[in-house]
């Protein structure tokens, strides 16, 4: 029944959102227009006591026209019409309520100053405004609860739990209930602020604490968790891991709070949570009342400039204002882009970009000779220190430029002599001094190590991602994607990830390095490559393969598109099994639903992307005698891979 009754108001939403998109302009004007109307006959009624004399009847219908006029004029000239109804918010009331008064001032200067028309009480005309703010503003909040009230009800949304009963949490459940293309609907907060408890927001209430996720998730039967709190501590996520363990439900989780100061906070943004968000350091604090007199007014010198060190090394230089900041850098493509960026961001500092190698005595020398910089920060220091890894990952970037094949790529990789940081890390330095301190180290690096810096539940298990334990203690337990059951294991590591799993004693967690040497030894696809891998578009996982075909499910990010590009030695199908795929097969363009397929024949130029705001899913099949991932030209790309 209850599925029935939101189909058919669903239904009676749309056809109400066609009927209004085609004569809207019309349809709000003769709206506000009828509300002006109600609202004078309603004041002339609560002073009259519903009661009216006849003296007065014939006084509201003669100055009816000019009550509409002169409402409606102080509606359209503060743009009431154009609001969207469904997104209504404070703001909007107060221009409402603010154009009322004004029509009303309005018709009382009108009425009794300038034509004397005294016999018109004053007591109507304010009520008149009062009323027609209070209609106009009535309707439109009846209109927004009854979209939400729609996206509330709905029995097929996805059940969310959000954790976090803050700002960003707010501002994600209203996404949610402004717009049903997500498919999602908020049961219920858990915060741990006191105040905070059984309060309600949006209509959704705070129903627990984070201690509670786990009891509250089962009792709403939610299908996912939501950590609303961007500038958690890497403590609060352990924390909240640890509360939501045994949960079936993913927990996934809005980006940190420098992510959401580009973009505003979206159910978009969710993602799921990663071992990287409990890993992540706490960021530490400088000292800026040390750094500004050390900085400000001087000439500054960056090596390395464009590398990531060094250009966040002059991000942060050009924050204290200095007189000039030179920028030293080999490659003139990250000289230039940092340039612009930092002019941008920081144009009262004087920037000179300088096109250079430090391993050249004459250029540097010029360069100092001309700069006289005051200070210098030598981030270049991989090429000196490590020449031989610099020389290769030269050569590795022009045979990427000259669109070299990947093989070759891989085996000048593989011949680098990897640099073990097992011990310790520390950027190498000719100037460097060591002092001896006590403190305590965690090698956060290690699963054994995870042991002593995570939290734990009650039997002292640290339990990260969906896992179903039963009377296990003190090991260690990590689910990737897939629920993890565990019975009974002592002092264990049991981790489980798309690529592999490991099950070993805590004490033996080290050992993993053994393993890693022995499938390097084996050269085993798992030790080269990852099963699903990363694209700035979405991801693919390679399912299955064989002599001559290929397997892969293919996930678009919502806006995301892969470059227009063609295969000259495979042939492939997609098969769409989640959203909507637009395709570009030639010089066709169309969509495919869930269920549909297509066939892209070999040297076909073809697109993927992805119009809508749900991740879009395909299988796809590759037939061919090369399916290699360097078989591929591209035309145009959003990512700037294009060749031409």
């Amino acid at each position: 029944m209850k599925q029935v009754t939101s189909t058919l108001l669903h239904r009676i939403d749309s056809l109400l959102g066609q009927i209004v998109q085609g004569y809207r302009s019309v349809l709000v004007l003769g709206i506000e227009l009828v509300l002006i109307v109600a609202a004078n006959l309603s004041a002339f009624a609560l002073r009259f006591d519903a009661n009216i004399p006849v003296s007065y009847d014939r006084i509201m219908w003669r100055y009816l026209p000019g009550i509409v006029l002169v409402f409606g004029s102080s509606l359209w000239v503060f743009g009431i019409q154009r609001g969207l109804w469904r997104y209504v918010g404070l703001h909007d009331l107060g221009r409402i309520f603010l154009a009322a008064l004004v029509g009303a001032a309005a018709f009382y200067g009108l009425c009794h100053m300038a034509l004397r028309w005294a016999e018109y009480p004053r007591s109507i005309i304010i009520l008149t405004g009062l009323l027609t703010g209070l209609y106009l503003a009535g309707i439109r909040v009846m209109v927004r609860w009854f979209r939400e009230w729609i996206r509330i009800i709905e029995p097929t949304a996805r059940r969310a739990l959000i954790v976090g009963a803050g700002h960003a949490g707010e501002l994600l459940v209203r996404d949610m209930l402004s717009d049903g293309g997500y498919n999602c609907r908020p049961v219920g907060f858990v915060d741990d602020d006191p105040i905070k408890r059984r309060m309600k927001i949006h209509g959704i209430s705070v129903v627990g604490t984070i201690d509670d996720i786990k009891k509250v998730a089962e009792a709403l039967e939610v299908h996912e968790i939501i950590v609303a709190i961007p500038s958690a501590s890497t403590m609060v996520k352990q924390k909240i891991l640890a509360a939501s363990a045994g949960c079936t439900a993913p927990i996934k989780t809005l980006p940190d709070v420098k992510q959401l100061l580009h973009d505003p906070v979206s159910l978009q943004q969710v993602r799921p949570m990663s071992l990287d968000d409990l890993l992540q350091r706490e960021p530490i604090q400088t000292d800026r009342q040390e750094l500004y007199p050390l900085i400000s007014g001087k000439t500054l010198l960056v090596t390395g400039a464009g590398g990531s060190i060094g250009s966040e090394l002059c991000r942060q230089i050009a924050r204290y204002n200095p007189q000039s900041l030179v920028l030293f850098e080999r490659y003139e493509n990250a000289l230039h882009s940092l340039m612009l960026e930092l002019k941008g961001a920081f144009p009262a500092v004087t920037i000179f970009p300088v096109i250079g190698d430090v391993t050249v005595p004459d250029r540097v020398s010029e360069v100092f000779q001309r700069a006289r910089p005051d200070i210098v920060f030598h981030a270049a220091a991989l090429r000196r220190h490590q020449p031989a890894i610099a020389t290769a990952m030269d050569r590795i970037r022009e045979l990427k430029v000259t669109g070299a094949s990947t093989q070759v790529i891989d085996d000048i990789y593989r011949a680098i002599k990897p640099v073990s940081i097992d011990n310790g890390v520390m950027e190498q330095s000719s100037k460097a001094a060591v002092v001896p301190v006590m403190f305590k180290w965690s090698d956060v690096g290690s699963w054994g190590s995870l042991d002593e810096v995570a939290e734990k539940n009650k039997a002292g298990n640290v339990v990260i991602g969906r896992v179903v334990d039963l009377e296990s203690t003190r090991s260690i337990v990590y689910a990737d994607r897939r629920v993890v059951a565990t019975i009974g294991l002592q002092d264990m590591v049991v981790v489980d990830t798309p690529d592999a799993t490991l099950v070993c004693p805590k004490a033996r967690a080290q050992d993993v390095k053994k393993i890693v040497d022995i499938l390097k030894q084996q050269q085993a696809p798992e030790h080269l490559e990852h099963l699903t891998v990363q694209r700035p578009w979405g991801s693919y996982t390679v399912l299955e393969e064989g002599p001559g075909f290929k397997v892969k499910r293919v996930t678009v990010n919502p806006g995301g598109r892969l470059s227009l590009q063609l295969h000259r030695q495979r042939s492939e199908h997609w098969v769409v099994i989640a959203g909507t795929a637009r395709v570009t097969r030639g010089v066709e363009i169309f969509d495919l639903q869930v269920g549909q397929s297509t066939a892209i024949p070999m040297k076909t130029q073809h697109r993927l992307e992805n119009p809508g705001k749900e991740i879009v899913h395909i299988i796809e099949v590759q037939n061919g005698p090369y399916l290699g991932e360097d078989d591929i030209v591209r035309f145009k790309d959003d990512y700037g891979r294009a060749k031409n």
